[in-house]
């Protein structure tokens, strides 16, 4: 995985803008293990002493999702999270109480499976996405 150094440097190279708080955002996320929401992001930027107003806070997130530094996930409650997209193919546990997410890996090869879909539908599988909703060992 490449670290926010790898991933700040690639973008200078390309000739975008080097901002506070584009370099803030992008060392956020590589230091946090799960899907972001927006306000966890702005949050994260607000304790690292980088304060950001709601529009341009949005305006960083489509900018690292169009230069496909991060990757938009969109879980069960229908809020938009954000993490590193450079990532491998993984899967989430999502505790229904107190919303922390835990990263999974499967032994299972399900891009198989997204053919075996494809067939027998006739869909072109673009993407998936599986999560697991329960509750986290510290709220049971």
């Amino acid at each position: 995985m490449k670290t926010a150094k790898d991933i700040l440097t690639g973008l200078k190279a390309e000739g975008s803008k080097m901002t506070r708080v584009r370099a803030a955002a992008v060392e956020a996320f590589a230091r946090h293990p799960a899907p972001m929401t927006a306000q966890d992001l702005g949050a994260s930027l607000s304790r690292a002493g980088v304060a950001v107003n709601k529009t341009t806070l949005y305006r960083e997130i489509a900018f690292l999702l169009e230069k496909g530094v991060v990757a938009e996930i969109v879980f069960g409650d229908r809020t938009a999270r954000y993490e590193l997209k450079d990532r491998e193919h993984h899967h989430h546990v999502v505790c229904v109480r107190c919303e922390s997410v835990v990263d999974v890996d499967l032994d299972e090869d399900l891009e198989a499976q997204a053919k075996i879909i494809a067939r027998k539908t006739k869909f072109t599988v673009l993407r998936h996405s599986l999560e697991f909703f329960g509750l986290c060992a510290s709220c049971k």
